[in-house]
Order: C-alpha cells, then structure tokens, then sequence
C-alpha cells in the first residue's frame, strides 16, 4: 500500500504533477485523478476513510483571488473532515489555475523552466506535505 495519496481533479493536473514531483516520493505515493472538481473530493474523502492513509487534494480555484481561494480551501478542509482518520490531510487550491502554470509544460520546457515550475509555490506545498506524511508512515 502506497504510504500517501495525491488527489487531482483532472487528468493532465495529475500528468503534470508527476513530471514536477521528486521521483523518490512518487515511488511512495499514488497520484489518483477524477473527472471533475466534486467527483476529486469524493475520492479524497472515501480514500481517507478506507485506506487511512495522509491524502492530499489538488483543486483549482477558479479565480484569481486569492481571499476566494483561501475560503475554498477551508470549506473544501471542512468538507473533508468527517471522513478523516488519524492520517493528516490537506486541500491545495491552485492560483492561477493548474491549466495555465502546466502551459509551460505543454511547450516542452527547459530544464531552467522545469527547475523553476518545481520552485512555485504550489508544487512546493505539495511536495512538503507529501514528503512529511512519508516519514510519519515509515
């Protein structure tokens, strides 16, 4: 069983996250899409209650305000809490959106532009949290 799971609402979100994570923690997690926003959250919240296992959901916000972004994550931490377990989680919400800081990746970028998608601040959550919940498991 995978030490933490990473929760996408879209497949391209999760192809895109592969390519910016540290393989060695891509080998310790699994990186699991849905089809669309709601779908994502149901299966962040039926992971944690089944596997018992630190989930990290990744959504887009959908605007660029930040005041709005925050509110859904905290709704989103909040809708998610009666299916937590001991297992830490956490909710991400992308500004900009997903789609638009993957646009570098769809031009097949340099190792500079790669270099400085894994420095934003986005995948730097991700990669904090995911890390942190695999050493807590092992």
């Amino acid at each position: 069983m995978k030490a933490a799971y990473l929760v996408t609402e879209t497949e391209e979100a999760a192809h895109f996250l592969k390519q910016l994570l540290p393989a060695e923690l891509l080998q310790e997690i699994e990186v699991v899409s849905a089809k669309k926003k709601y779908s994502a959250v149901s299966l962040a919240g039926t992971i944690m209650s089944v596997r018992s296992r630190p989930v990290l959901l990744v959504v887009d916000a959908d605007s660029d305000n930040l005041a709005q972004a925050k509110e859904r994550e905290q709704a989103l931490m909040g809708y998610l809490l009666p299916a937590a377990t001991r297992a830490p989680y956490q909710v991400c919400v992308a500004v900009p959106s997903i789609a638009i800081i993957a646009q570098t990746f769809a031009q097949n970028p340099t190792a500079a532009q790669i270099h400085d998608l894994q420095q934003h601040p986005l995948v730097q959550r991700i990669t904090q949290f995911l890390s942190s919940a695999f050493s807590q498991a092992s």
